[in-house]
């Protein structure tokens, strides 16, 4: 049994009271609807039901917010039973003010520093009470089981600590059948949910079509990790807000950096087309906070990264290693160029980032007496690391060989000849190919350098002694 919550108790002797008045006052109201300025509410139109339908994009419309004659009657009611003064409503006032939580907040602005605040006042939070039940309630009718469910949410709400907020990285050319893909607690890969999608559009996201006030949304996965943003009243104090945005700048790193290991897991051209937060409140309720998108959010996924049920695991295990390691100084410059050069429109770009990884792992010891070597030492290393035979260290040596050379020409303003443009086949290839096979290959290098530094061996190894270690041993 509950020990009694005179807060709570008191709201529910209030709400029996308030009901049969609403119940006799309010049915038949004619009022249309009252629009409130702000922000509209975004609204996907109905789907007919399950099928191929349900992948297609979807249509989005913009409505206003409003308040229904229902909304406008129960204020109207309680504006008149606070001038009566009436007990029920009197002895919940009583009952917020001497909460020990609720009562210093009230007549105060309460915030936290990623959602913002407002001044709380007991007759807004009362209202607020009031206008819940009445979505809930049918033709004023609440049942003693909502009755009780609602009031204690309420409570809960009012006395929370913090704001329980989700920064989510929309993921673009991405798939999954089977989600949601739980990483850690408070971090996994999801759908996105309709009222996270409308939260994203109410922050500028999507593209404008042929009517201002409406978005087509295909299917919207993201990167969501959780985190909690105190709660302050009259603002937040200078020597706490350095530490709330630490723990906001944290999540969102942290959901970052699930990208860039889906990147380096698998190849892939997975991408990011915006990021944003929201606050999670009563029940399931989504308020957008902040964000930044870019032209693709929404859009179908032509050739997406498909991360299958059987991968799932996978990279589950790839992920525990890659988030204990990422930060190894031996890594951590060339997992942060191989991101960079994942964004990178143009190939030229992109095979100047990943030399630069590919510099930052083979040659982190290099001094710069050793410069005329660069060129043999890492291509030496890099086929010496991941040739399994003797004709596999000399394809990657050969390889990486032509690919300092064609990463130099390109430093210096020029283009690539055709012989340096050859593949790991040897073949000639474009620039584009030529560029993939190269991320593959240091996409390679990173997961056995992860895997050997998640496992406490050393990396980088003693390159003399792989170098003249026999292949496959």
């Amino acid at each position: 049994m509950r020990p009694p919550d005179p807060l709570v108790d008191a709201a529910r002797r209030f709400l029996d009271d308030l009901m049969p008045i609403l119940k006799e006052k309010c049915p038949g109201e004619r009022d249309e609807p009252l629009e409130l300025l702000g922000f509209p509410r975004w609204i996907p139109e109905p789907r007919r039901g399950p099928g191929p339908e349900e992948h297609l994009p979807r249509r989005y419309k913009a409505v206003p917010v409003s308040l229904t004659a229902e909304q406008q009657c129960a204020a109207r009611v309680l504006g008149e039973l606070r001038q009566a003064a009436i007990q029920p409503l009197a002895d919940l006032d009583r009952a917020l003010a001497a909460d020990p939580v609720i009562g210093p907040r009230l007549d105060h602005e309460v915030s936290s520093s990623s959602r913002g605040g407002q001044t709380w006042q007991a007759a807004s939070m009362i209202q607020q009470l009031v206008d819940r039940v009445i979505g809930v309630a049918t033709l004023f009718n609440l049942p003693p089981p909502i009755r009780d469910a609602v009031t204690t949410q309420w409570a809960e709400l009012l006395r929370r600590p913090s704001d329980q907020m989700n920064v989510i990285v929309a993921l673009h050319e991405f798939h999954a059948p089977a989600v949601p893909i739980q990483l850690e607690p408070g971090l996994e890969i999801d759908e996105l949910s309709e009222a996270e999608i409308a939260s994203a559009l109410a922050l500028g996201a999507g593209r404008v079509g042929l009517m201002m006030d409406e978005r087509s949304v295909s299917r919207v996965f993201g990167i969501r990790k959780s985190f909690e943003s105190q709660l302050f009243i009259d603002g937040v104090p200078a020597v706490e807000s350095e530490r709330e945005m630490a723990v906001r700048r944290e999540a969102r790193q942290h959901a970052e950096l699930v990208l860039l290991a889906l990147r380096v897991s698998k190849a892939g051209r997975v991408g990011t087309s915006g990021s944003f937060e929201h606050s999670v409140s009563w029940g399931a309720d989504i308020a957008p906070a902040s964000g930044r998108f870019g032209s693709l959010f929404g859009w179908p996924a032509a050739e997406p990264y498909a991360l299958a049920d059987e991968e799932v695991m996978q990279f589950r295990e790839f992920w525990f290693a890659f988030e204990r390691v990422h930060a190894e100084r031996a890594i951590a410059g060339a997992l942060r160029r191989f991101g960079f050069a994942a964004d990178r429109a143009l190939p030229d770009d992109e095979i100047v980032d990943l030399m630069i990884a590919a510099e930052s792992l083979f040659l982190s010891e290099m001094d710069e007496q050793y410069r005329g070597e660069l060129r043999f030492r890492l291509s030496t290393r890099a086929g010496s690391l991941l040739g399994t035979t003797l004709e596999d260290r000399l394809r990657v040596f050969k390889f990486m060989r032509r690919a300092y050379d064609a990463r130099s020409v390109v430093v210096h303003g020029g283009v690539p000849s055709e012989d340096n443009l050859r593949g790991l086949d040897s073949e000639r290839s474009t620039v584009y190919a030529f560029a993939d096979d190269l991320e593959n290959v240091l996409r390679d290098a990173l997961k056995m350098a992860i895997r050997l530094l998640a496992s406490d061996q050393r990396f980088p190894p003693d390159w003399e002694e792989l170098m003249f270690a026999v292949p496959g041993t």
